[in-house]
């Protein structure tokens, strides 16, 4: 995301009007957020440093606070309107950033914990945010990524989301390897549950999906759908989630 006007306005738009809905409650958002605490072994006792990279309103910070309250959790974001439309009690937890820049990201550094979710396929130059992703982190810090997987299922989705590129897994991993990251694990999640919905929502039309607010009875049915999905846990399936462990070695390594 440059700092162009045209591409900053191109984003605020998108959480005005799609992005808002399905960080809110969407079943795939509320999937990445329950991995993300869970691979990164967010307990109700933690209190680590915590960025989210691309935290948009901070639907997943609200997430990760009820689960640990202690935690000092932080996140920076490429558009205002995400930040103007966040829950005040998270607003000044956020912070305005540029991947595309040349300025560190906000927070002054040293996370011992960072999420970068849904925001790499978005980005001309992805080698780049993950050099400034991989400063911020702490020496024996996590980083958990999540991206969507496989370019050969480019589709609907990806053009209204506006992204550039889908990822292979071996692609990521040589990326996040090069920022001086050490891979633990990574894994391309889904199952059939995740691939109905998915598929229902090509069909429908993707922005007609975003545009639906999860609440009354349309909040009642993204709720079903998700449960449905977390089904998908159980399937050793190449989904279309790519989502992916990182390490910053310490100085004992």
């Amino acid at each position: 995301m440059s700092s162009s006007n045209a591409t900053r306005e191109q984003y605020d738009s998108l959480w005005r009007d799609l992005w808002a809905n399905t960080h809110a409650g969407g079943p795939m958002a509320r999937t990445r957020y329950r991995h993300a605490l869970r691979w990164l072994d967010i307990r109700p006792d933690s209190s680590q440093r915590l960025l989210d990279v691309g935290a948009g309103n901070g639907a997943f910070l609200s997430q990760a606070l009820q689960r640990a309250p202690a935690l000092q959790a932080y996140g920076a974001e490429f558009s205002q309107a995400a930040i103007d439309i966040s829950h005040p009690a998270i607003r000044q937890r956020l912070a305005r950033c540029d991947l595309q820049g040349t300025a560190d990201l906000p927070w002054a550094g040293n996370f011992e914990l960072m999420t970068c979710m849904e925001v790499l396929e978005h980005l001309p130059d992805d080698v780049l945010a993950l050099r400034h992703i991989a400063a911020a982190l702490a020496p024996g810090g996590y980083l958990f990524i999540s991206v969507p997987a496989w370019q050969a299922k480019w589709g609907p989705q990806d053009v209204t989301a506006g992204h550039v590129r889908r990822y292979d897994p071996q692609i990521l991993k040589e990326r996040v390897t090069n920022a001086g990251l050490s891979v633990v694990k990574a894994v391309c999640w889904g199952g059939p549950f995740s691939w109905g919905y998915l598929r229902a929502a090509d069909l429908i039309g993707p922005e007609k999906v975003m545009s639906v607010r999860p609440t009354g009875v349309a909040g009642l049915v993204a709720a079903a759908i998700y449960h449905c999905v977390k089904l998908d846990d159980l399937w050793p399936f190449d989904g279309e989630q790519l989502f992916l462990l990182a390490r910053k070695p310490s100085r004992r390594d």
